[in-house]
């Protein structure tokens, strides 16, 4: 039986005509020379085989994809004309057409994705902002044994209170910096800073305010897009365009919130945030105020709490701190400022960990991405007992020995695993590749 579906043409394309497989095109221009049939504009019912879709490679064309490519396309351009449901089996009905074609096919069918529809969570470690000048757990580490106490003395020397009038204000004391940087940098200390301040509860608020001083440093060092060292690790730019690529309009900035993403991060540093914001400026008409609600719309969820809030996220400016802002002109905040921040086992008291759980449990697709799998990050997310049987993990396992990485996807797996088929093997729902961010994200994204 013949489906009826809404198309345009897409240019390049040709259907080649037989018995099989028949599919009614309505109101189709078809491409001039078609078997005789056809002129150049004309709109006509017709009915064609889409067993072969042939599409221009530069040399001549190349028969590539079936029924199921052309449908695909159609959905890219008329999706709205169809329920969310028939959007996403189309979707998955091709999905392994795409991974199974050439890559210049799968470039060439870019072009027709739309935004993204199914229910995807990205689960983001240090890795996923380090392209941008953000440091991974070793590396705050290592900066905070560096330079906390340059940094915190030369803070208390800039404002000249002495010491009694700073402890009333919150700061510690330089005896108690001096104290926690001497056990932190002891021998035999685990490379995560938040795991040693939830081993050192004494150290918990010198140790926050180093967190704190640290990663304001970096966010005013940090480079997007063309900026950064390495664009081509650029994942924030790959994301944003894939979630904008059909808003063509000076106002279609309206269009973000539609994609069906949310975002928990276990990193304290706002660069997310502060590039969609900046991005979505690029639109005529936008404004901060549509821009705001636009990013409101979509679920950012920070576990171990975060610096502030920007800004444009908050008129109070007591209580926001810029992105990148000089620490010598925030002295006032800061004390209560570090109170944003969480350690393990602190995070209980996040509210807005709860929801980080229901998102991952509702979800699609689940993308880890510059995650190091910490078994107390794991926990904090309830995984993999807040996986089903019907979610698709990715996640990028760099610097993962192989063994490290099937130990990994087998415990993935099993919140995976059907409870009616206690024997399932569901590692092939798991995808762990050695590889960054961007080259997850164009492989399965």
């Amino acid at each position: 039986m013949a489906e009826q579906i809404l198309y345009r043409h897409l240019p390049g394309i040709c259907v080649y005509p037989s018995q099989q497989r028949k599919v009614r095109l309505l109101g189709f221009p078809m491409p001039p020379g078609y078997n005789g049939r056809a002129v150049t504009g004309d709109r006509a019912t017709q009915e064609c085989d889409l067993s072969t879709v042939a599409v221009p490679n530069g040399t001549g064309r190349r028969r590539l994809g079936g029924a199921p490519t052309l449908l695909y396309m159609c959905w890219g351009l008329q999706r709205d004309k169809l329920p969310p449901r028939q959007r996403r089996n189309w979707l998955d009905a091709l999905r392994l057409l795409i991974h199974s074609a050439r890559k210049d096919y799968e470039h060439w069918l870019e072009v027709y994705c739309a935004m993204i529809e199914k229910r995807t969570v990205f689960i983001l470690g240090a890795g996923a902002s380090c392209p941008y000048g953000l440091p991974t757990a070793n590396e705050l580490r290592c900066d905070i044994i560096r330079n906390f106490r340059t940094r915190y003395g030369d803070h208390c020397v800039t404002h000249r209170e002495t010491e009694k009038e700073r402890t009333a204000r919150g700061y510690p004391t330089i005896s108690d910096a001096i104290a926690f940087l001497s056990v932190f940098d002891g021998p035999n200390n685990m490379e995560s800073v938040d795991l040693f301040l939830s081993r050192q509860p004494r150290f918990r608020e010198v140790g926050k305010l180093a967190i704190l001083l640290s990663i304001l440093h970096h966010e005013r060092e940090s480079r997007f897009a063309h900026n950064m060292k390495e664009p081509g690790r650029d994942w924030y730019s790959l994301l944003y365009d894939r979630m904008t690529r059909e808003s063509t309009g000076k106002d279609s900035y309206k269009e973000l919130a539609r994609n069906q993403v949310a975002f928990i991060t276990f990193n304290y540093d706002r660069s997310l945030e502060h590039f969609l914001f900046r991005s979505l400026h690029s639109f005529e008409d936008a404004t901060p105020e549509n821009v705001k609600e636009q990013i409101d719309q979509i679920m950012i969820s920070h576990v171990y709490g975060k610096l502030s809030l920007l800004p444009w996220q908050d008129n109070d400016t007591s209580k926001v701190l810029g992105y990148g802002d000089d620490a010598s002109e925030s002295y006032g905040r800061l004390p209560s400022v570090i109170q944003n921040l969480y350690v393990v086992h602190e995070e209980r008291t996040n509210p807005e960990l709860e929801k980080a759980r229901t998102t991952i449990s509702e979800a699609e697709r689940i993308f880890f991405l510059g995650f190091g799998y910490a078994d107390e990050n794991l926990k904090v997310l309830g995984i993999p007992a807040t996986l089903k049987p019907t979610q698709l993990v990715y996640g990028t396992t760099m610097g993962f020995t192989e063994k490290e990485r099937k130990d990994m996807q087998l415990r993935l797996a099993d919140g995976l695993r059907h409870p009616q088929k206690p024997n399932e093997d569901a590692r092939g729902k798991v995808h762990l590749k050695d590889c960054d961010s961007v080259a997850l994200l164009r492989e399965f994204l």
